[in-house]
C-alpha cells in the first residue's frame, strides 16, 4: 500500500485534474499522507525560467507569484480536508522538474500526481517539459493526468 503521495500543482487545468485524480485515489486507497507542492520557477536564483534579465522582472514579480502559489496551495489543501489523510503543503523554488524530483526523493514519496502540461507556452512534443522531467527522473511511480 502506498503511504505517501505528492501532488504537483501549477494552477493549470491539467494540474487541477491531477489534484482531482489524487483525491479520488487517496479516498479509495486510504493513503495516509498527501503532500501538495508548487514551485516558484527561478533559474540562477534571480529570474524565472524562460525569462532574461533584459525583461526587467524584479523582486515584486516573485513576491506576487509567491503569494499566488501560497493561496493556491491553501485552496488545494482545503479541498482535501475531508480525506482521512495528513495533508502538507510546500512551496519550492528553482527548476520545477528538478525540484519536484529532488523533493520526492528526499521525502520518501511513493507516487507523484502531475498534470501533463502546465502553464508554460513552450511545450515538449508529448508531455510538458516539467512532467517529462519528472517521469524520467523520479524514483517512484508517476501518474500523469491529461
Amino acid at each position: 500500500m502506498i503511504q505517501h503521495v505528492l501532488v504537483a500543482l501549477d494552477g493549470s487545468e491539467d494540474s487541477r485534474k491531477a489534484l482531482k485524480t489524487a483525491m479520488d485515489y487517496v479516498a479509495r486507497a486510504r493513503t495516509p499522507k498527501v503532500t501538495l507542492v508548487s514551485v516558484l520557477p527561478i533559474a540562477g536564483g534571480t529570474f524565472p525560467l524562460g525569462f532574461t534579465q533584459e525583461v526587467g522582472i524584479g523582486k515584486e514579480y516573485f513576491e506576487v507569484l509567491g503569494a499566488r502559489i501560497q493561496e493556491q496551495l491553501k485552496k488545494a489543501k482545503a479541498l482535501l480536508s475531508g480525506l482521512p489523510a495528513e495533508i502538507d503543503t510546500h512551496m519550492l523554488s528553482g527548476n520545477p522538474g528538478d525540484e519536484i524530483v529532488a523533493f520526492a526523493k528526499e521525502n520518501g514519496i511513493e507516487m507523484i500526481f502531475i498534470g501533463s502540461r502546465g502553464r508554460r507556452r513552450l511545450r515538449s512534443h508529448l508531455l510538458g517539459s516539467v512532467s517529462d522531467r519528472v517521469v524520467h527522473h523520479a524514483n517512484c511511480n508517476v501518474w500523469v493526468v491529461h
